[in-house]
């Protein structure tokens, strides 16, 4: 027994030079606040609110938990009272956030604090008086699916959903094809008032490789039959889509793609309006105004 001892302890494993030291020790880190700080500065991502900068109180001794207790008023039996509800014992540190917020005008310097879970020595939390040590874990899916929709975990609210529509042609041959749409904010959005407010109608096209399949064409009284090489659709009385026919046939990715750029398309939509970028963010804006917006 003594000599396997002795053998384990001289034992040389030759992968331990490939051991991530500074990743086991957590060296490469950066600190939780700067995570919650860049969080708070997206916020000037809206003209009005500037971020002002923040304060750190790690002294525990100097942090009023008090104001962090919150209250709920309850009605028992025709009686009224006030139940406290007090944070658990964690060990915390404070942040203090200032802004200043500018609406028509007139501007106010706002100041407001939260608690951050403080990591001690052996980088262990202290929360709800029991102690954690964070894994580390492989990444989860940035999206999952639902019923008929995508949504996006990074942003809740945003959800693409898919519905199925008719797509007829000038000479009324019809079909039925799947488009999707995006449903944010209890709002539905076509999907390409996104693309085209960003990057225009053609490299639209281009991102989603059907340049070379689908054309818009003036709408000049002509499209009323379509020929061995193309499909048409109108779009309204300006514009034509021409699309190229052994595609439209054959794949119904290409179908979507038309159906998607008919229901994004207005009465009022014009070719100077394609590669507008502010017509497009204009369209996207009605839908939050009182003026009901219908493709």
């Amino acid at each position: 027994m003594a000599n396997m001892l002795e053998f384990v302890k001289s034992f040389k494993n030759e992968e331990e030079k490939n051991l991530n030291i500074p990743l086991i020790k957590r060296e490469h880190e950066e600190d939780l606040v700067s995570f919650v700080v860049d969080i708070y500065k997206s916020l000037e991502a809206t003209s009005f609110i500037k971020f002002l900068g923040y304060e750190v109180i790690t002294d525990e001794s100097k942090i009023d938990t008090a104001k962090y207790i919150t209250t709920r008023k309850k009605v028992k039996k025709k009686e009224q009272g006030i139940k406290y509800q007090y944070i658990h014992p964690d060990r915390c540190i404070e942040l203090v956030l200032k802004f200043k917020i500018t609406v028509k005008d007139e501007s106010a310097t706002i100041i407001k604090s939260i608690l951050i879970p403080k990591i001690d020595y052996n980088k262990y939390y202290t929360i709800r008086g029991k102690k954690y040590f964070l894994l580390y874990q492989l990444v989860d899916n940035s999206t999952y699916t639902a019923k008929a929709g995508l949504t996006f975990k990074s942003g809740m609210p945003i959800c693409v959903n898919k519905n199925l529509d008719k797509m007829v042609d000038v000479e009324g041959k019809e079909i039925t094809c799947p488009y999707y749409f995006i449903n944010t904010f209890k709002r539905e959005f076509e999907a390409f008032l996104f693309y085209f407010s960003r990057f225009g109608f053609s490299k639209t096209m281009r991102i989603f490789t059907v340049d070379e399949i689908v054309r818009i064409l003036p709408n000049d009284g002509s499209y009323t039959h379509n020929d061995e090489e193309y499909i048409y659709f109108i779009l309204n009385k300006n514009l034509v889509l021409r699309v190229v026919r052994r595609f439209y046939e054959k794949y119904m990715y290409v179908q979507s793609i038309c159906l998607m750029i008919k229901r994004t398309f207005n009465n009022r939509t014009t070719m100077e309006n394609l590669e507008d970028s502010y017509y497009w963010t204009q369209r996207i804006g009605t839908s939050y105004t009182l003026v009901s917006y219908k493709p």
